[in-house]
């Protein structure tokens, strides 16, 4: 495994567990600079580095400290806006579930160590007439709306109110979780929770649909070791029924395995490697490659060539279909037979703000081959993961 990669599994685990590890001999800290600004890792490197020894007083562990204590107050504001959030939720006796960042902040040992992009909470969507008013009088500003959710936003917290767990095209998804209440039990108040073992399952497939289309960062599995850490107790056959169930069996052992090489001195092979790498080549996000590839694979290769589907993606790139209009456009929920005259609104919108990432997704698409997106299937595949599922949102 890549020297830099493993010291800053040690830090991580440092930061983690308290515990004063040894750096791996031959690690340089201010060489894994970029990998730990582009894994958005700042705040576990930084706690990690300075319980394994690494001096305080470094130019790298200066800036790091800054950062640190940025993440600190913003973490800050987040959470107390989420409890504001809960609280007149149960104050108008509105059924809410906190989801994904929202707890595992708290799971951590030290919420600002897990950075949050953005709140989700699960509500019920007959009960979203009340909820808008209350958005409001909180200070909030409606943002969008998908076909899973509704966005609200101020300079504290941009949130996101899931009508369900997972959009309805991702139908192996949203066939096991439905719209997630199913899963859920009354905590106290108006607050539901669900079971551990539905949680980190939760926590898992959507790690997974993430990975399948675009790719994870480090974060995302940090965060599955974290909530085994949290509750060693996890009942595994529940856990292995539903995977077995969701098609993910496989993909969970790899991940299981990818952690116990990361944190636990597990041996390394050829399927944790790869994982590993891709994790490390995918960002804090995922990448527009990724993405690209992934669509591609969609598509059923086997009946639609690469070459016929570059033309394809092409006219998908200048002509959106209405769905995915709409999340940019909240207006054609209420009047889609504007549809066609939003597409040289988009048009102009790319052209001043985005033109950078259309020029990089035509040089993908135009470096795209059969065998380069049979590769990639065939990756995926050794991973555990397949493509016959639907479509990301």
């Amino acid at each position: 495994m890549n020297i830099q990669y493993q010291g800053l599994f040690v830090m991580i685990k440092s930061a983690l567990t308290g515990q004063k590890l040894p750096l791996p001999e031959g690690f340089v800290p201010e060489e894994a600079d970029e990998l730990i600004r582009s894994q958005s890792l700042v705040p576990l490197i930084y706690r990690g580095a300075f319980n394994c020894g690494v001096s305080p007083k470094s130019a790298q562990m200066q800036k790091y400290q800054m950062q640190y204590f940025q993440h600190l107050i913003q973490s800050d504001k987040q959470m107390r806006a989420v409890e504001r959030i809960c609280g007149a939720f149960d104050e108008n006796n509105i059924d809410y579930m906190p989801l994904k960042g929202c707890n595992m902040k708290n799971l951590y040992p030290r919420p600002e160590m897990r950075s949050m992009g953005d709140a989700d909470i699960l509500i019920r969507d007959e009960q979203y007439g009340k909820i808008r008013p209350i958005m409001r009088q909180l200070g909030y500003e409606e943002v969008k709306e998908s076909p899973y959710d509704y966005c609200w936003n101020t300079p504290e917290l941009y949130a996101e109110l899931h009508k369900r767990l997972f959009a309805p095209s991702q139908a192996d998804l949203y066939r096991w979780f439905g719209d997630g209440w199913s899963k859920a039990h009354q905590a106290q108040g108006s607050r539901y929770e669900m079971s551990r073992e539905d949680e980190y399952v939760y926590v898992f497939t959507h790690m997974a649909k993430h990975f399948r289309f675009t790719g994870i960062g480090v974060r995302h599995l940090v965060d599955l070791y974290v909530y085994r850490r949290a509750y060693p107790d996890l009942n595994e056959a529940i856990i292995e029924e539903a995977m077995t169930g969701l098609r993910l069996l496989d993909f969970y052992r790899n991940i299981r395995r990818t952690l116990d090489a990361w944190f636990e001195g597990g041996p390394s092979d050829t399927v944790t490697e790869l994982i590993t790498q891709r994790v490390f080549t995918s960002g804090s996000f995922g990448t527009m490659a990724n993405k690209l590839y992934a669509e591609e694979l969609l598509k059923d290769n086997k009946k639609d060539e690469v070459k016929g589907s570059k033309f394809k993606t092409l006219l998908a790139a200048l002509f959106p279909p209405l769905d995915l209009m709409q999340l940019s456009y909240n207006v054609l929920y209420k009047w889609p037979i504007l549809y066609p005259f939003f597409w040289p609104v988009r048009w102009v919108e790319v052209l001043l703000r985005r033109r950078g990432n259309i020029s990089k997704k035509m040089r993908i698409i135009r470096d795209m081959s059969d065998d380069k997106v049979q590769a990639h299937r065939k990756a995926m595949n050794l991973m555990g993961l397949d493509f016959d599922y639907g479509e990301e949102e």
